[in-house]
């Protein structure tokens, strides 16, 4: 019998909500699931995430991330609530500060295992953990035969359900792969951004606004990983533009365009009036701007018929910067900078490169996450392979 994987995800960006539940049939091996969860909006936003098992699937992990939690914060498993409570009672509630904090987020997520595994309906479901002096509680599915139909797993606000997932790796970024962003001289950040994927600079050294950000990689900040990461991300800037100049694009409006793999070149800037740029089939789509490219509000991208967000790159030789509501894929390499937006969802990596390099700003909450494997920019993944990428949804 014939393994099964799908997963069905709605994005109504107006309500800053994501809804997605991931179903496993037949045959999996113990391990096979690696990545669950959704992928994500605002930090202020209802998140949520479903776990569906039938036939033999056996194992299923997913993580709850804090980032500034308050009182009156609620995370629910399956149909039981906890609210967060600067001085909690009972079984239902977890430990917040009256002034959030990354260390208060610390023991909140401590204090949110413990109530966890003691609590009679979720101690059947789950069993939660939390390593000490992180924001973060990873849930492990007890057994799946006594989930029943779906298990959620939500947050009400400042934080994230997603699924502990290491970045893929990638020849052409080599050791800058790990990155969800790396910063020349300075990353800068204002709001609850979450970046999935290690945190760098170098040569500079200036790292500011994390928290209230949080990133679930490792902290590089001027370090000997930091300097080689930029080293490798300027090396793969230089490689991209080898391959040009492909296609010229220099008088073609990207949003509500299809490309397929390739080399796609401007001359200056690139033009994104309004509207989705489509990726179109399996392969390296490498888009070169000689300066800059800014993408409208409410730009989006979409991937179909094998297109990863991995294997997709977009350099400019100045600056790189997002609309309000983007929601975008790939790896951007700038020559001088990087600016997201308000409602910024990027799955992907922000990298500056060479001398110019300078910074890379979240003015607003943003999220970034570090592709997995050569799952879609919406999704999970499994090891066990030959899945297909149908508009969101995949089934093999």
């Amino acid at each position: 019998m014939g393994s099964k994987f799908r997963l069905d995800v709605s994005v109504p960006v107006s309500s800053g909500t994501v809804n997605g539940w991931l179903r496993l049939q037949s045959g999996l091996r113990p391990g096979s699931v690696q990545r669950i969860g959704s992928y994500i909006h605002g930090i202020s936003c209802a998140l949520s995430g479903y776990i569906n098992y039938a036939g033999n699937a056996v194992s299923a992990t997913s993580n709850i991330t804090f980032a500034l939690v308050a009182a009156g914060d609620t995370v629910t498993i399956g149909s039981t609530v906890f609210t967060g409570s600067n001085s909690p009672t009972g079984t239902n509630q977890f430990q917040t500060n009256a002034t959030p904090s990354a260390a208060a987020d610390k023991v909140a997520a401590a204090s949110l295992a413990s109530v966890i595994n003691s609590n009679t309906d979720t101690q059947k479901l789950v069993v939660a953990s939390n390593v000490t002096g992180t924001p973060v509680v990873n849930l492990v599915v007890r057994s799946a035969g006594v989930l029943g139909n779906f298990l959620p797993v939500s947050i009400s606000a400042h934080g994230i359900v997603a699924g502990p997932s290491a970045p893929s790796t990638n020849a052409t970024l080599a050791s800058a792969a790990t990155f969800a962003a790396l910063g020349d001289t300075a990353v800068t950040n204002t709001g609850n951004t979450v970046l999935h994927g290690d945190l760098g600079v170098s040569p500079g050294s200036s790292i500011t606004g994390f928290p209230p950000g949080v990133f679930t990689g490792s902290l590089h900040q001027a370090d000997s990983v930091a300097a080689q990461a930029h080293t490798d991300a300027t090396n793969a800037a230089t490689a991209l533009q080898a391959t040009g100049p492909g296609t010229n694009i220099s008088s073609t409006d990207l949003g509500g365009d299809t490309i397929t793999p390739g080399t796609y070149s401007a001359s200056s800037s690139g033009t994104w009036s309004a509207g989705a740029l489509t990726f179109n089939g399996a392969g390296d789509y490498i888009l070169l701007f000689g300066t800059s490219l800014t993408l409208p509000a409410s730009a989006s991208m979409v991937l179909t018929n094998g297109a990863t967000a991995n294997r997709i790159y977009f350099v400019t030789g100045t600056t790189f910067t997002f609309g309000a509501n983007n929601t975008t894929f790939g790896n951007i390499l700038a020559g001088t900078s990087i600016t997201t937006a308000a409602s910024t969802i990027h799955t992907g990596r922000l990298l500056t490169y060479g001398p110019s390099g300078t910074t890379i700003t979240f003015p607003s909450a943003a999220i970034v996450n570090s592709p997995a494997g050569n799952a879609p920019a919406i999704g999970g993944g499994s090891e066990d392979a030959g899945i297909a990428v149908f508009n969101g949804q995949k089934t093999a």
